[in-house]
Order: structure tokens, then C-alpha cells, then sequence
């Protein structure tokens, strides 16, 4: 073989492995979120952290997630309950949020369910991420399930919030 034949055939090699890696990239990257076109509101009040109103009187309960109860009989718990609200009041308070919905659009109690971001931050995730909410699955609302579950592991490995020693 020639050294203009062994070129090529570099070349040519060099091509499939890139081709395989942008493939690779492809598969294993989180998946995109829906923004153009997504429908929003401005969170007029922050009721506890997975739950907010709108000034449209839409009622947004945060899909994926469960934080402790404000109304909880454990001090503990209270505690938690009073940072979760703490932060989503930071993350979302008085802003124009962004609403991405799953398969099951309302609850029991009439409250819309969507994913929630304000600007770039996903707040289902910062949530969890911060240890003041699990991971939690009802009905058929799993599109982002693994992404909290794994952001609840990083969260129970930190010892943050719920899974602090205190």
C-alpha cells in the first residue's frame, strides 16, 4: 500500500470514529427541553416548594418532586419545609416562569402540573438538587424522572437537606 493510499485510509478511519463519537454524544446527552412556543406565567405567590400561583389564577404544582409540608407535625420536617419554600421564593418569585407539561396535565385538587423553569434554571431540579425535595413519580409523568432521581442521589450523597445528619 502506498503512502497516498494509507492517507486516505487514515482519513477515511479518522471519519467513522468521529462520526461515532458525535453519535455517541447524540444518544447520551439529556434530552432537550421544549422552549419555543412553551407556555408561561408570572408567579404572583409561592405557596410552599412545589406549589405557586399565577397571576392568571392558574395553580402550578411542580412535577417529579414532593417537599416536606409546611403544616408537618416534626420540627424537622417544618424546618425543610420553610427552606424549600425559601428557595422556590429566590428561584421563581415575582418572575415570568416557563411551564413544560407531561402526559397528565392536571391533579386530583385541580392544580395544573408542569415542569417549571425561570430563565435557564430547571426548578423541579434545584429543588432536589438542594436536598429540600425527593424525587417522585405519580401517574405518567415520567419524562424527567431519571434526571431527578439522580439529582436526589447527588443530593442524599452530599448530605444536603433532607439527608443531612442533624
Amino acid at each position: 500500500m502506498g503512502p497516498s493510499l494509507k492517507r486516505r485510509s487514515s482519513r477515511a478511519w479518522l471519519v467513522v470514529v468521529l462520526m461515532a463519537a458525535f453519535a455517541a454524544v447524540a444518544v447520551l446527552r439529556p434530552p432537550r427541553r421544549r422552549t419555543a412556543g412553551a407556555p408561561t406565567g408570572a408567579v404572583e405567590y409561592v405557596f410552599d416548594g412545589d406549589t405557586v400561583l399565577l397571576a392568571d389564577g392558574r395553580r402550578i404544582r411542580y412535577i417529579g418532586i414532593d417537599c416536606p409540608e409546611l403544616d408537618s407535625a416534626n420540627d424537622r420536617n417544618r424546618r425543610l419545609a420553610s427552606a424549600a419554600r425559601d428557595l422556590n421564593v429566590r428561584l421563581v418569585g415575582g418572575k415570568t416562569v416557563r411551564l413544560e407539561y407531561d402526559v397528565e396535565t392536571k391533579d386530583r385538587y385541580g392544580r395544573t402540573l408542569a415542569y417549571v423553569y425561570a430563565g435557564d434554571t430547571f426548578v423541579n431540579g434545584a429543588l432536589v438538587r438542594a436536598g429540600l425535595a425527593r424525587s417522585s413519580v405519580y401517574g405518567d409523568n415520567t419524562r424527567y424522572a431519571g434526571e431527578l432521581d439522580r439529582l436526589e442521589e447527588t443530593a442524599r450523597t452530599e448530605g444536603k437537606g433532607l439527608w443531612a445528619d442533624d
